[in-house]
């Protein structure tokens, strides 16, 4: 079964086209958290707060009463570590476990993501990788969604099925991890549309979802999405809709709008 490289990780089609299209809008373009990370701030956040040994203490606790949020929680300071406790990998994966077992989608792709790449403690396994995307992506998670668009795209522990299967339940995923608002399957529509890669090209459904995207990149930021994007979209739109055409096309994706409308 081929396997992806690290790089591929990145998106669904690492390899891009000429230079001549149009570039990714700048505020798509920048990093962003994953969701793990994200949750890990949220934790640092609160270990802050408390910084206190018995805090840890209390969140143990809460943890073992059950609490999956709580296990999450401790799971994610468990694995990187805080100013109260060192990185304890082997403790971090029992309580992603403990969380996953009490039905956490968060935690279901936090975990997925380690097995599908390997961490510390945490040996690959990308076929049990692709199980928790899957309960991730049923629990209504948008990152579960996701990592199985990319697990279908890259054969990242799928099994051997026909590559035309594959490729249409990669897409399915893709659409529907987009649809429920994950920023990079966002990007990653737009792209396959404006790119004509799995999807049929198409100018307008590109710009649809790039404006998605970049109304959904960087929640936390009250200004650089706003300040970056609308310059960024307005070459998309000029270039899916050029001079003397009676409607978008999507031609001119392939260089900046005039012929070819």
């Amino acid at each position: 079964m081929a396997r992806r490289s690290r790089g591929e990780a990145r998106g669904y089609f690492p390899e891009r086209g000429p230079s001549s299209r149009l570039p990714m809008p700048p505020a798509l373009a920048r990093p962003r958290l994953a969701v793990w990370q994200f949750l890990w701030l949220c934790t640092a956040v609160q270990v802050a707060g408390a910084g206190t040994s018995g805090a840890l203490g209390q969140l143990r606790e809460a943890a073992t009463s059950g609490d999956a949020k709580a296990q999450l929680q401790l799971g994610l300071e468990y694995l990187y570590g805080s100013s109260r406790t060192v990185a304890k990998p082997k403790e971090a994966t029992h309580w992603l476990d403990k969380a996953v077992a009490g039905g956490d989608t968060d935690a279901m792709v936090v975990l997925a993501k380690l097995l599908r790449e390997g961490s510390g403690a945490i040996d690959p396994d990308a076929r049990r990788s692709l199980q928790l995307a899957e309960k991730a992506a049923a629990g209504g998670s948008a990152e579960g969604m996701d990592m199985l668009a990319e697990a279908y795209h890259n054969s990242i522990g799928v099994g051997d099925i026909p590559d035309k299967k594959r490729k249409k339940l990669a897409t399915k995923w893709l659409k529907k991890a987009a649809a429920n608002g994950a920023f990079r399957a966002q990007v990653q529509l737009a792209d396959s549309y404006r790119e004509g890669k799995q999807l049929a090209m198409d100018g307008e459904l590109a710009l649809k979802w790039y404006e998605k995207a970049a109304a959904t990149a960087d929640p936390l930021s009250q200004t650089s999405p706003k300040k970056v994007s609308p310059q960024a979209l307005e070459l998309i739109r000029k270039g899916s809709a050029g001079p003397g055409c009676t409607s978008r096309n999507t031609e001119p994706f392939e260089g900046s709008a005039g012929p070819g409308c």
